[in-house]
């Protein structure tokens, strides 16, 4: 029997925390979005939106 893991993988915690000074550090303490989703996901990384988007306003950190 082959068990399928059914989650995606991400980053460990430490390494969003990284993420995040750095991109602290660049656009100062911005307010933080994440995607929300039917199933859980792992976080890949963080991006800076600068011009307001659909999902995200603008002047915020896009996590995902």
């Amino acid at each position: 029997m082959v068990l399928v893991d059914m989650f995606s993988h991400g980053i460990k915690a430490s390494e969003l925390i990284k993420l995040l000074q750095t991109q602290i550090a660049l656009h100062g303490d911005c307010e933080c979005f994440a995607g929300g989703g039917d199933y859980p996901e792992g976080i890949r990384g963080i991006r800076y939106v600068s011009k307001a988007e659909t999902y995200n306003p603008a002047n915020t950190f896009d996590i995902g």
